[in-house]
């Protein structure tokens, strides 16, 4: 009994470890419209109004709700690109250590949350 007490409690923990690790892995992943990613393709959104949205885990959306995605669909026809500048746990600070990548993405407007 004790044995199939002890196997059960190592599963436990396998499965909260695996969990917490897919967590922390979405958390840190890099979101699809980055600006590294925007200035890698940048000459197909000449034609749009550049939006940065910069900021902490608000305007990540790896872990919680993504706005930015939302506002993509809605204001992308409209002639809008949105690129999420976003990275949790993020300090105004660190915000202006990085701000030379977002002023390199020349956007229209600058979005701070």
């Amino acid at each position: 009994m004790l044995y199939v007490i002890i196997i059960l409690l190592l599963i436990i923990i396998i499965i909260i470890t695996l969990l917490t690790s897919f967590t922390i892995y979405q958390a840190q992943k890099e979101p699809p419209n980055s600006p590294s990613k925007f200035l890698a393709n940048k000459g197909s959104f000449l034609h749009k109004k550049v939006v940065v949205c910069i900021g902490d885990s608000l305007t990540h959306g790896r872990v919680s709700y993504n706005y930015i995605d939302m506002l993509t669909e809605k204001l992308n026809p409209e002639g809008y690109e949105f690129v999420n500048a976003g990275i949790n746990g993020e300090l105004a600070y660190n915000v202006l250590k990085r701000i030379d990548e977002v002023i390199k993405c020349k956007p229209d407007y600058i979005v701070y949350v």
